[in-house]
């Protein structure tokens, strides 16, 4: 049940009738007492009324749903009174998600509603690279005679918008691996036993003849490809760096870098899902997470749970200086890594910690991959500080023959794969 308080909006109007029966007594006038009257009606008055009943509901749609890196999105936020009683005076707010601005419209909106009416307010967005979720909306309402007000919040509708997606794309071959590029390295344990072959796809330029369905071509002249498990099944695992430090942005009221670095995690997890691979999860934090691989969905694993949870922490007020959480992280690493996973790291490449794990992973003869999402900036002498450090980071990595995606995220992730050359499929 909504609870009302009282605002104090007539509190002014007692001393008013004290001070006119005051005068009237002491004048001795009858029109000055009885003009008391008024303000003590006014005092009275939120005492007398009763505050309505109050049930809201909340509808909300956002256009495009799907879009691009800076498209403008069009938000309908629509306000119910599903109770029986009159609204005098509702206002509320949508919550708009952190890091969108509002560039056209306004979230705001204020109305009068009777039973079964609705308000709606119409903003517009940018959409940014990430989820970003809605907020319920605040609502305020008072009564009739503005004496009484409750605020609340509302969240949408379970059908309704709850959150603008705006994912990083991933190239259909996903990150190339030696597992991939070298037959007998896929795992064919996600796959039925006895089964001849994985799948048939639809043919890419590329693709062995051997491998071609001609029985089909003859049939339907549709050219498909039919992928056994050998050449398919490879074992991959995300590894994020979720360190305090990692949690940087290009500005205030920016994206932090590990949003981004799950952004692309989570895309090319799934992207390795649909091609049937094994994906693991490898977190290192303040502590170290491990979910091992599988071919199942990411979201029956708790993978993308875990991966929201970092994506929705707050930095800390101001970034630790780069450090490594000590080589028992890289140690519980290693331990947990199968031989032939593919290890993609998402991560800024603040300090020397994923670095030098990486190479270390590589001496161990596992496949590595970096995607980094660069936040660095060119508008302050630390910035441009940092941005130095980690193309000098990058530089390293590559010499050490590690692939580098380096990633702007106001560019789609596919651009960064095909500047590293990590564009073809396994």
């Amino acid at each position: 049940m909504t609870e009302f308080r009282r605002t104090g909006r007539w509190r002014p109007a007692v001393p008013a009738a004290v001070l006119l029966v005051a005068a009237g007594v002491y004048l001795g006038d009858a029109g000055v007492l009885l003009a008391a009257a008024i303000p003590a009606a006014y005092a009275a008055y939120p005492l007398l009324s009763r505050p309505p009943a109050v049930s809201l509901s909340l509808a909300r749609t956002a256009t495009p749903a799907a879009p691009d890196h800076g498209d403008r999105v069009t938000v309908e936020a629509t306000l119910t009174n599903d109770g029986r009683s009159v609204l005098p005076a509702v206002a509320f707010v949508d919550g708009v998600p952190d890091h969108l601005v509002v560039v056209d419209g306004s979230p705001r909106g204020a109305a009068a509603l009777r039973p079964g009416e609705s308000t709606t307010v119409r903003y517009e967005v940018v959409a940014r690279r990430g989820t970003h979720a809605f907020d319920p909306a605040d609502v305020t309402v008072r009564d009739v005679s503005g004496g009484h007000e409750a605020t609340l919040t509302v969240a949408a509708d379970d059908d309704a918008t709850t959150e603008l997606a705006c994912p990083p794309s991933v190239p259909e071959g996903g990150v190339p691996s030696r597992a991939g590029r070298y037959p007998g390295r896929g795992d064919a344990a996600s796959f039925d036993a006895g089964v001849e072959f994985a799948r048939v796809r639809e043919y890419r330029p590329g693709d062995s003849p051997g491998r071609i369905d001609w029985g089909r071509y003859a049939r339907d002249r549709e050219l498909t490809t039919v992928e056994s498990p050998a050449q398919r099944a490879a074992t991959l695992v995300l590894c994020l760096d979720a360190r305090p430090c990692a949690y940087r942005s290009a500005a205030a009221g920016e994206p932090h870098a590990v949003a981004y670095a799950v952004d692309a995690a989570r895309a090319v997890g799934e992207a390795a899902i649909e091609r049937g691979d094994r994906v693991g999860l490898a977190v290192v934090g303040e502590s170290f997470e491990w979910i091992p691989p599988s071919g199942r969905p990411l979201a029956e694993r708790g993978v993308g749970a875990t991966l929201g949870e970092y994506a929705a922490a707050e930095p800390p007020d101001r970034p630790p200086t780069p450090g490594a959480p000590g080589d028992s992280a890289s140690n519980d690493l290693l331990a947990a890594l199968p031989r032939d996973a593919h290890a993609v790291w998402f991560a800024p490449l603040v300090g020397q910690y994923v670095a030098r794990t990486a190479r270390r992973l590589v001496a161990t003869g596992r496949d590595v991959t970096v995607v980094s999402p660069d936040v660095t900036t060119a508008a302050t002498a630390g910035g441009r500080v940092a941005r130095a450090e980690r193309d000098a980071r990058i530089a390293a990595l590559r010499n050490a023959g590690v692939p580098v995606a380096d990633w702007d995220p106001a560019e789609p992730l596919a651009a960064a794969f095909a500047r590293a050359g990590l564009e073809g499929s396994p």
